[in-house]
């Protein structure tokens, strides 16, 4: 179930109050916990008022994916930040070190998924605006929610029965072993590192097909004369929001990439050099 990592920081016997204290890991992660949890509840709570007044798609993945990110704040960078200040042992050993290993690779995964999916929402109500209005729904956004967190839970509980092994890193956070050379592990890694691939792949071309025609549509309203009327104050009204929405989509987006690329590239060349 654990790789040979976990032996000398789980054999705990005595070793509650020897850790060497790592006081930068330990507050940078409390500032992460901390301004992660408050940043996605203030969105949270915002989204919740929205949907108050008026369902909608794009509402409810972006409540989807604040939830994971809460939940990554709340339940997952805590136990990071407590074993930087005392230690894996101190903090709960082998069971603190798989329910670390499950939620990080549970809200990980998820939340990927529920990035992936707010910009298919984008790129279908701009590519496909008829099959969007007619098709898209809240109930199936939540849906597609409940699908992929079934999904990356599955996923996750995965290095807890053995498929691949759990070892910590830097000995504060645990994950499924990178280096493992079993079979079923490698199937694992390579899994992994596919889905993350393909996930990234998609998101980059969704979204610069994304910008390429909201640009055509700015440019579009730049061209029709300004007028005094409602309508006319409306609909723009309406191009500056969505624009401003697509905007955010590209950024989080962004994020996605520049956090999961790297992590997926040293995951591939650990698997490479295991062989």
């Amino acid at each position: 179930m654990h790789g040979n990592g976990l032996d000398d920081i789980l054999n705990c016997t005595g070793k509650e109050d020897g850790h060497d204290v790592d006081y930068r890991g330990g507050w940078s992660g409390a500032f992460i916990a901390v301004f992660t949890s408050v940043s996605n509840l203030c969105v949270i709570v915002s989204v919740v008022r929205k949907l108050r007044l008026e369902m909608s798609v794009p509402a409810v993945l972006v409540l989807g994916l604040a939830v994971h990110d809460f939940s990554a704040g709340a339940f997952s960078f805590p136990l990071v930040t407590a074993a930087y200040f005392r230690g894996m042992c101190w903090t709960g050993g082998w069971h603190a070190c798989a329910y670390n290993a499950f939620m990080h690779i549970f809200l990980l995964t998820s939340s990927q998924f529920a990035v992936v999916l707010i910009a298919a929402d984008r790129f279908t109500a701009l590519m496909l605006p008829y099959r969007y209005v007619t098709g898209a729904r809240p109930g199936r956004a939540v849906c597609s929610l409940v699908a992929i967190t079934v999904f990356s839970a599955v996923f996750a509980v995965l290095p807890l029965v053995d498929v691949v092994s759990v070892v910590p890193i830097f000995d504060v956070v645990c994950t499924f072993d990178w280096a493992d050379s079993t079979a079923s592990g490698r199937f694992y890694i390579y899994w992994s590192i596919v889905q993350g691939f393909v996930l990234i792949g998609i998101l980059l071309v969704m979204n610069v097909f994304v910008m390429v025609e909201v640009r055509r549509m700015n440019g579009r309203v730049e061209r029709v004369p300004q007028g005094e009327g409602e309508v006319e104050k409306r609909g723009r009204q309406r191009q500056e929001k969505y624009s401003e929405f697509t905007l955010l989509v590209i950024m989080v987006s962004i994020v996605f990439v520049i956090c999961t690329a790297p992590i997926l590239m040293v995951i591939l060349f650990t698997g490479k050099d295991a062989v």
